[in-house]
């Protein structure tokens, strides 16, 4: 019954900006990760003023275009392209992007719990594995405090958990692309100390 969900689970933006970091991050991700992906998941909204009759019925046309396709709002799409060139001028995100597996789930049973876990490295490569991060601020501090206070660290140790109970794999390396979510959309890459 729709009356008792969850109170902390939100309903998924109509229009996805800048203000909705999960979409926003999706969105992201996404883009640069899966491109392929990213025009058959969401539909650019271009500005509309939707208290027009012809606003209406352009809105209405393209939603029926959509097809499915989750809306994101035009402005919103350039940054995200600005943000992916960002990355692409840098040559170390670059290269650690490249190449690799993307978002592919891993499930396994905690054996101290008997718990159902997954985790869904980013970027997978062969030696190290690789997370795409937004931030206000790429600055080394900056970062290590978001690491912190967004449980980074704790989401890197989950995925080494995954990676030895699935595959046997011992993996030490865990590198992180930030990426400032305000232009010019600085980069900076850091490597996670050993857990």
């Amino acid at each position: 019954h729709e009356a008792f969900g969850n109170p902390e689970q939100k309903k998924p933006a109509d229009v996805i900006k800048k203000a909705n970091p999960l979409e926003f991050g999706n969105a992201l991700h996404t883009y640069i990760l899966e491109r392929d992906d990213f025009d058959k998941r969401y539909i650019a909204l271009p500005k509309l003023n939707r208290a027009t009759i012809a606003g209406k019925n352009a809105y209405q046309a393209l939603l029926a275009k959509a097809d499915g396709k989750q809306l994101i709002c035009a402005e919103t799409l350039q940054e995200i392209e600005a943000m992916a060139q960002s990355i692409e001028l840098h040559q170390d995100a670059k290269a650690l992007i490249s190449d690799a597996d993307y978002e592919k789930s891993l499930f396994w049973t905690d054996p101290d719990t008997g718990i159902l876990c997954k985790v869904r490295p980013d970027i997978w490569h062969n030696n190290f594995i690789c997370d795409l991060k937004t931030t206000a601020s790429g600055a080394l501090r900056d970062f290590q405090k978001s690491v912190y206070a967004y449980s980074y660290h704790i989401q890197a140790g989950m995925i080494q958990e995954a990676l030895k109970h699935v595959l046997g794999v011992d993996m030490q390396n865990f590198i992180f692309v930030a990426i400032e979510k305000e232009a010019p959309y600085a980069v900076a890459v850091y490597r996670l100390d050993p857990l």
